[in-house]
């Protein structure tokens, strides 16, 4: 049973991006509580009798949430990327974050209540206990179920597409496309300098891959062994040099020759794509998942 646990928080999950497709979260954290408050009146707020400090109250109580999951995913996200980047995000991951989600959200809904002169929480460390048991209470059902729910859908739309790729790639794997043979002949990558190069075909390219302020290219030499060859560039500049369609990036840290794909696999945390002669497979952003993966 408990390895079982185990397995299932060290499952691969998305992790949270910075950006607006972040908003539904964001107004829901704060719909959400304030028509349950309203509604049921919880706790001790149906002895309230002044209707104007209730729904003054009730307002501050959601009006805190939105701001705690700005904070959580586009403050903490820009601070600590490698904490939040989707290679190490795991099932564990989403419900500690969750956790300090409800913890923010105690925090400031204490604050709404000492700050309006609450008699109902004393503003001492057992007043603050009793709003985080309240928060945790009212947070948990629909936690919960965000969490489960987020990850059954992403699992869904990872894995069908995937298994529909694995079989298109490994029933064409010869099919030789029209825009393979207009492609040019070599690729020249110039380094920053002007000076430093590499020269290959398109076909013997497998990917590039950036590397703070350089990039790696990984290619097929003439015997079959692989070769890298490292420039200093940015992976905008060598993408910019690249005039061919089947040669795309997939990551913002990744370029990569989808000739080159033989299967593509996937979970929660999005595809991957595997090379030939490639040990570790490369990830492929949502931002890129429908060109390449449906190039591919």
């Amino acid at each position: 049973m408990l390895q079982r646990i185990q397995n299932w928080l060290s499952q691969p999950y998305m992790a949270y991006t910075i950006g607006w497709h972040n908003w539904p979260l964001v107004a829901g954290s704060c719909v959400f509580p304030f028509l349950f408050l309203y509604i049921f009146e919880p706790f001790t707020l149906y002895t309230i009798t002044d209707p104007f400090y209730k729904l003054s109250l009730i307002s501050g109580f959601a009006a805190g949430p939105p701001f705690c999951v700005i904070f959580m995913i586009e403050i903490l996200g820009r601070i600590f990327p490698k904490v939040y980047h989707e290679k190490g995000w795991t099932v564990g991951s989403e419900i500690l974050f969750v956790m300090g989600l409800i913890l923010l959200i105690a925090i400031c809904n204490f604050a709404n209540v000492v700050l309006q002169n609450s008699d109902k929480i004393p503003a001492t460390a057992e007043g603050f206990g009793m709003m985080l048991l309240f928060t945790a209470i009212i947070s948990f059902f629909p936690a919960v179920a965000f969490v489960w729910f987020r990850y059954y859908r992403l699992n869904r739309q990872y894995s069908r597409p995937a298994k529909v790729m694995e079989t298109a790639l490994t029933e064409e794997p010869h099919e030789e496309k029209e825009e393979t043979r207009i492609s040019p002949s070599f690729l020249t990558l110039m380094a920053e300098n002007g000076k430093d190069k590499v020269i290959l075909t398109p076909q013997n390219l497998c990917y590039i891959e950036a590397d703070d302020n350089y990039v790696t290219v990984v290619y097929q030499e003439p015997n079959g062994k692989l070769k890298k060859e490292l420039l200093r560039s940015s992976l905008s500049k060598v993408e910019s040099q690249i005039q061919v369609s089947y040669i795309r990036r997939c990551h913002r840290s990744y370029l990569v020759n989808l000739q080159k794909v033989y299967k593509v696999s996937g979970n929660a945390q999005g595809y991957k794509l595997h090379l030939w002669q490639v040990a570790e497979p490369l990830p492929v952003s949502r931002g890129y998942a429908k060109q390449v993966v449906l190039a591919s």
